[in-house]
């Protein structure tokens, strides 16, 4: 940047010094005079400074001396550095205002920052589930309470809100084939949840709701199992609403196959019918609950499409809006349940029993164990 000189003058009466100095910005003149005579001065500065004596009544002899350099800046040294550490120490261990907010506010959001960071680092696994269908009565609540407890079903009353149980799953050919062997901890298992839902006609909303969401991505329905008392089924009285329930089951997993907009379908949801109560005298075997509710569905489908005729739909329309409500393969005459397979839609009639003795619901769990 500069130099800094220091000119020494001399005067018949005193000393003066002159200092001129440099710094960033601009020239700083300096300049002490112990006595201001009125003298010539020998060689002066060619630019005259503020107050420097021009004149004199005799010659003054100046010189200058060695010029300073200007002071090298200093490069922070180790002790430097470690007091302004500690500085900074003992700011943070003295009680104040902003230290106590700023530690506050780490004690509070650092518990909040790290279940955030765990949470999104860790992915939630959703069980698979398997819907539990069927009439008022047909033995679904007892059926789940057995399957839970695994001795005995508890005394059951119409249920009128749905139920989830975690239950485990023997993927073992063996073990798989009892529900009495989920406890058993050798082998591969797999958990899943049993969902039942209430059979009464006016609380079926939920059940209908969960199969219409089965058509997410995300949805990990994996099979319905849907409950008919073989006992009863003979009758009309029961017949007829139990099939109309299946038959609403069954069109909404057709359409779920049919409607489907993406290049890959769902993943098929299988179907069992569970003929429940067979161990009582008056009991359908499961071949001829099978034909009846084939045959009551045929006549359910029949009276549906007579139905949208006199509706007074227009005649474009009918097609269309028939062929939507169809269940199984469109214009045959009879209905069966092979029809659906086109749909990517089995259905199993298996018969059963929960309470009593006979087969048990061994068969149940054994199919159930097989899709999940």
């Amino acid at each position: 940047m500069g130099l800094m000189w220091l000119r020494t003058l001399t005067w018949e009466s005193s000393t003066c010094a002159l200092v001129i100095s440099t710094d960033e910005q601009h020239w700083r003149v300096l300049l002490e005079i112990c006595q201001r005579p009125r003298l010539n001065i020998a060689n002066p500065p060619s630019r005259p400074f503020a107050g420097y004596p021009t004149t004199g009544e005799q010659p003054v002899t100046a010189h200058f001396q060695t010029p300073l350099d200007h002071a090298t800046p200093k490069t922070a040294t180790m002790a430097d550095k470690m007091g302004s550490f500690k500085e900074f120490f003992e700011l943070i261990m003295t009680p104040s205002m902003p230290v106590i907010l700023i530690g506050a506010a780490i004690v509070l959001l650092f518990p909040i920052l790290l279940h955030y960071i765990l949470i999104k680092s860790t992915p939630y696994t959703t069980l698979p589930s398997v819907l539990l269908l069927g009439p008022a009565g047909a033995g679904k609540t007892a059926l789940l309470t057995l399957f839970e407890r695994g001795d005995a079903p508890a005394s059951t009353h119409t249920s009128q809100r749905p139920q989830t149980v975690e239950l485990t799953a023997s993927r073992d050919s063996k073990t798989a084939q009892s529900f009495r062997n989920h406890d058993d901890t050798s082998g591969t298992h797999t958990k899943f949840l049993l969902v039942d839902t209430p059979g009464h006609g006016k609380l079926r909303n939920y059940a209908m709701a969960k199969l219409a969401s089965s058509t997410s991505d995300k949805s990990k329905l994996k099979a319905i199992l849907f409950m008919v008392d073989a006992a009863a089924i003979s009758e009309n009285e029961v017949l007829a609403p139990t099939a109309s329930y299946l038959y609403d089951v069954l069109l909404g997993l057709q359409k779920r196959a049919s409607s489907s907009k993406s290049s890959k379908p769902p993943a098929p949801i299988p179907v069992l019918v569970a003929a429940n109560k067979t161990d009582l005298f008056t009991a359908l075997p499961g071949a001829l609950v099978k034909s009846n509710l084939e045959a009551e569905i045929t006549r359910i489908r029949s009276s549906r499409s007579k139905g949208l005729l006199d509706s007074g739909v227009g005649i474009d329309e009918i097609g269309s809006e028939e062929h939507d409500d169809w269940l199984g393969a469109y214009g045959t005459e009879k209905f069966t349940f092979d029809q659906l397979r086109e749909f990517d839609v089995d259905v199993d009639v298996i018969p059963g029993n929960v309470t009593g003795t006979g087969s048990g619901p061994d068969k149940w769990w054994s199919w159930i164990a097989q899709r999940i």
